[in-house]
């Protein structure tokens, strides 16, 4: 599907409250996001550039040298990789939480910022395996910043009904 009918798709599925796993691929990888009653639980990502010790480098919690030293984690779980982290004493246990909180929602935003998707959808629960969040997130503003975010300017003033618009209630 293409971004607006993806963004149609998710509004369906937080509108009606609904528990799923929604699967998004791309050439790159797979994305996965599980929703709860119209909140972000839990993400994965096995596309490149989206692991959780990636996060952890450009959030500034591991420096190159220990990044570098953790590479062969990764094909590894998020929820290895975090049991890593801590092991080596690379991340406090109050840094924790956030680091799994954005990984998260960045996982969500780089899905439904995609141009296009194959989507599968499935009432499967997240396992122990998969990193979730202690506060999560209502879907329809990370929808909202990711589409922003996807989107040129012009594309959005247009869809919005121009320099000229007036909002009405």
């Amino acid at each position: 599907v293409d971004r607006a009918r993806l963004a149609e798709l998710v509004c369906q599925l937080v509108l009606g409250r609904n528990e799923v796993r929604l699967e998004m691929g791309t050439p790159e990888g797979l994305r996965t996001l599980w929703l709860a009653r119209g909140a972000l639980v839990a993400a994965e990502s096995s596309t490149p550039g989206e692991s959780l010790i990636e996060r952890a480098r450009k959030d500034g919690l591991i420096d190159s040298r220990q990044e570098a030293e953790l590479r062969m984690l990764r094909p590894a779980t998020p929820r290895e990789a975090l049991d890593v982290l801590r092991t080596r004493g690379y991340l406090r246990q109050a840094e924790s939480a956030p680091l799994v909180q954005r990984y998260v929602e960045q996982v969500a935003l780089d899905a439904l910022s995609e141009a296009g998707v194959g989507y599968r959808l499935s009432e499967e629960a997240f396992g122990p395996e998969v990193l979730s969040v202690e506060h999560p997130r209502a879907v329809l503003p990370v929808l909202a910043e990711a589409l922003r975010r996807a989107l040129p300017p012009d594309a959005l003033l247009e869809a919005l009904g121009g320099g000229e618009a007036i909002p009405v209630s």
